[in-house]
């Protein structure tokens, strides 16, 4: 597999979502919500599915490993630009497992899921030092997914639970010419998946919240690429 190594500009720029907006991930098992806070039940995943490899790349927050990060903003007014340095201002960052359910607590409202990125594989790079037997580490060599389209998800302020379905980032990235960051998924489109993930709500044994208590609001495709 190709590797891509993480550029300067590249590097700080997806450090700083992580580090300088709202981070959010998935409850553990028995958790409770907390107040003022709205569960959000939903997956985002890939297809064909990805079978990750090495993982050496460590996360500012929350982890590389078995998650696509997904970058949100308040609105999607303008198409991303994929390659510039900058593709547009994230307000929250979430971790969602592209394998199961993810359950998360957030702030009722409006948001768009814009850009995530799903760790392919990462190794340490080494290379020669003068003087020395031993080599020196040169970085990290990445190759990430590019999880791209425009989604918009609504968390109602009167629910104590909404389900926004399965969003899949279609994808054939051993196909596909890579951009500044990554390799750019195809498309990406909703599932409802609702009867999979009440049974693995019930599994989650969230205190006060049963398949009754959520409200189906499934996410909505803006831009599909």
């Amino acid at each position: 597999m190709r590797k891509v190594f993480i550029v300067v500009a590249t590097f700080v720029f997806l450090t700083a979502c992580a580090l300088l907006v709202s981070f959010s991930d998935s409850m553990k098992t028995g958790d409770s919500v907390p107040s003022g806070k709205v569960l959000l039940i939903g997956k985002m995943t890939v297809d064909p599915m990805i079978k990750q490899g090495n993982v050496v790349l460590t996360a500012p927050r929350g982890t590389h490993k078995g998650v696509i990060k997904m970058n949100f903003s308040d609105n999607a007014d303008k198409p991303l630009d994929r390659d510039a340095l900058v593709p547009f201002g994230p307000g929250e960052m979430m971790d969602f497992s592209f394998t199961k359910t993810s359950f998360i607590p957030l702030k009722p409202g409006v948001r768009f899921a814009r850009m995530g990125t799903l760790v392919l594989d990462s190794e340490t790079g080494f290379a020669p030092q003068l003087g020395s037997a031993t080599p020196r580490a040169t970085g990290v060599e990445v190759n990430y997914l590019m999880c791209y389209g425009d989604v918009k998800i609504d968390v109602p302020a009167d629910a104590k639970a909404v389900y926004i379905g399965t969003i899949v980032y279609q994808h054939d990235f051993k196909n596909t010419k890579k951009n500044r960051y990554g390799y750019p998924s195809k498309r990406v489109l909703v599932r409802d998946e609702y009867d999979a993930a009440m049974a693995e709500l019930a599994g989650m044994k969230i205190p006060g919240i049963t398949p009754k208590d959520v409200v189906k609001r499934l996410a909505v495709v803006i831009r599909d690429k």
